[in-house]
Formats: C-alpha cells, sequence, structure tokens
C-alpha cells in the first residue's frame, strides 16, 4: 500500500524487529527497479516479506528522470533528502533498526539522506541515521559514472541535474562519499556492501567500475562484489 506519493509499505511483520528500505535510482521507479526478469515478474521485496515475517519493507520513490524536460521541477539533492527523511520519520521509519538497499542515484540520495540525519538537532531526524544498520549499495557510483559524462556530452541541453550529479563535475559526489565514510568510522555500527556490474554498456565502458563502486569505508567491508548484469542500464525505459 502507498504511505504517500513516495513511500510505499509492501508489508508489515507482526512485532516488527527490523526495517528495509529499498531505494531505486536514476529513472527507476519503486517497482521497476527491483522486479527481476521480463517473463518471471518476481517482486524482490515480496520475497524478504515471505521468507522473513518479523521484517518490515518499504520502498522510496522520487521522481529521477534522464532529461531535463522531464524533471524542470526536480529538487536539489539536499532538498530531496530532507523531503524523504522527514517523510521517513512521519512513518516511523527509524523506530527499529533499518536496513538500505540502494540501486545507482538511490545510494547518493541514501548518503545525502545519512549525512543530513546525523547533521540534525532534530530527535527524529536523528533516529534514522542512529537505526541504521547496514546500507546495500548496488552500482552506485561513488565518484562518478561514465554514463552521466556520456549523456552530458551528447545532450548537454537536455541532461537533468541528476546526471549532473552522477558525473561528479563539480566534485560533489567525492564530497559527499567523504561525508559518508567519516560517518561509519564514527558511528562504528554501520555495516556496507557494495556491487559492480560487469556488463558493458554498448561494449564500450562500464557504467560504474569497480573502482567508483568502492566507497572506501575501510574496515571490515568486503571489497565491492562483482555481479554477472547490467542493473544500471536494464532499468532504463525501453526505446
Amino acid at each position: 500500500m502507498a504511505l504517500d506519493n513516495n513511500i510505499w509499505e509492501v508489508c508489515s511483520g507482526t512485532d516488527p524487529v527490523l526495517d528495509i528500505l529499498f531505494i531505486h535510482g536514476l529513472t527507476g521507479t519503486p517497482e521497476d527497479t527491483w522486479t527481476s526478469g521480463a517473463a518471471e515478474k518476481q517482486y524482490w521485496p515480496k520475497w524478504l516479506c515471505d521468507s522473513l515475517p518479523e521484517v518490515s519493507v518499504y520502498t522510496l520513490g522520487y521522481p529521477a528522470s534522464v532529461l531535463e524536460r522531464w524533471a524542470k521541477r526536480e529538487m536539489t539533492l539536499h532538498e530531496r533528502a530532507n523531503n524523504m527523511l522527514e517523510q521517513l520519520v512521519a512513518y516511523g521509519i527509524g523506530d527499529r533498526p533499518l536496513v538500505i538497499v540502494t540501486h545507482s542515484l538511490g545510494g547518493i540520495l541514501a548518503k545525502a539522506m545519512l549525512r543530513a540525519s546525523n547533521e540534525s538537532s532534530d530527535p527524529g531526524w536523528k533516529r534514522v541515521v542512529k537505526s541504521t544498520r547496514l546500507v546495500a549499495f548496488l552500482s552506485t557510483p561513488h565518484t562518478g559514472a561514465a554514463l552521466g559524462e556520456v549523456v552530458k556530452f551528447f545532450i548537454p541541453r537536455l541532461a537533468s541535474t541528476h546526471v549532473s550529479i552522477l558525473s561528479n563535475s563539480d566534485g560533489s559526489l567525492t564530497n559527499l562519499n567523504q561525508s559518508y565514510r567519516d560517518l561509519v568510522a564514527q558511528r562504528k555500527n554501520i555495516k556496507t556492501i557494495s556491487y559492480y556490474e560487469k556488463y558493458k554498456t554498448k561494449n564500450a565502458f562500464l557504467v560504474v567500475s569497480e573502482e567508483s563502486a568502492d566507497p572506501g569505508v575501510g574496515g571490515d567491508a568486503p571489497r565491492p562484489l562483482a555481479i554477472d548484469a547490467d542493473l544500471f542500464v536494464t532499468s532504463l525505459p525501453h526505446q
């Protein structure tokens, strides 16, 4: 069911002990990004509901278009992070231990939300970062994505602010990732796992390389793991 226009409750466990939040990436949606295969149409978050009855599962949605004409009213990353954080708090997400699963741009948004939560003096906002136990990044370009540069090169007047963020042309991703690394080092109880893709886009380049997929948190965090798929590209709409 939809809690509002941005947060969807996939399931609510009986006396849940854990919340899991899925955040899609560029061009994605709360449903399509997490649905496997054209034939099977298996919704990944629902699998968790069926397997783990003591968890509550949510998906977060937000406008994530590629072309600026579809995104003239996009919020900035900072505005979007604050907006999403306020909605999470309104629905009690942060009252229990929290796992965040992200794809592409969703990982950037998650880091911005955690930074806002950590820097906030509001007790409700603060609970989100305090409750976070694991962040999983699927093809998140912590230091920039090649596709962003390509789109900006070929259609600079059409590329949305999201693509500009992913290209890291102003160094904002580097700054945000340093903030996340400091946060993980400070809090100690936030685990991080990341994955990068092996398929190439049009056999020309990797959208998110192993190097860019590594948030560099150190400690006991595993190195980025390869996945035998191209998550970023398969989430793009068919032409």
